[in-house]
């Protein structure tokens, strides 16, 4: 599990998991929830409205394989800018 605090550039964020070959599940209090983060326009709009102009001050997500580990680390390192 992967928490991130303060994602600000949240299309960037949904565009570099969109390229995600796993699953990427939304870790929440209760446990995760059983939906696929990766282009799933209804659940990215849903956290942008939530998000707002202030980004997401926290999130937590299970992404699995080493690829999709090496893109996420990928895109904190360079401050929210696009994975190439």
């Amino acid at each position: 599990m992967i928490t991130m605090y303060n994602v600000q550039n949240l299309e960037v964020f949904f565009e570099t998991i969109n390229n995600f070959e796993n699953p990427v599940m939304i870790q929440t209090k209760k446990g995760n929830y059983e939906k696929d983060l990766r282009n799933n326009d209804m659940l990215q709009q849903v956290l942008l409205s939530v998000a707002g102009e202030k980004g997401l001050e926290k999130i937590c997500l299970e992404v699995k394989g080493q690829k999709d580990l090496d893109k996420m680390v990928a895109f904190l390192l360079n401050k929210n800018k696009m994975y190439s």
